[in-house]
């Protein structure tokens, strides 16, 4: 009877002991949020449109990104690859902690940078 008291007194303190030890998905992602270290990013992305219909269209991107973990300032650049009517296009968006993001596009046919309004977020981008 001592015994079976003192196997279950010890497999009390295990178990509870375990099950403290258990995290939620919230306290994994947290933590891992926490640890990330990635200042810079780059990707090459393939974007496909299909319309209503069925009707599909490519888009190819050049993605890079850059933070800045003193200022917290996060750059993003996407720079259209294919098809060749939008190749050189390019969208950046500087996202700051403190205020509205920035984003800029660049027309290459127009050689023009334009500022884009924060109200203007909304609509359509590139026929996407």
């Amino acid at each position: 009877m001592r015994r079976t008291s003192i196997c279950i007194g010890i497999l009390f303190f295990i178990l509870t002991d375990y099950a403290w030890m258990q995290n939620t998905g919230y306290d994994i992602m947290e933590r891992a949020l926490k640890r990330s270290s990635i200042k810079t990013m780059q990707a090459d992305l393939k974007l496909v449109l299909e319309t209503r219909t069925g009707d599909t269209r490519e888009r190819e991107i050049a993605f890079f990104s850059k933070t800045d973990p003193s200022t917290d300032l996060t750059k993003m650049l996407m720079k259209f690859v294919y098809p060749k009517d939008v190749r050189g296009t390019g969208f950046l968006t500087i996202e700051h902690a403190d205020r509205a993001d920035d984003r800029f596009l660049y027309l290459p046919a127009l050689r023009q940078i334009k500022k884009i309004a924060n109200s203007g977020s909304g609509g359509n981008f590139m026929s996407s």
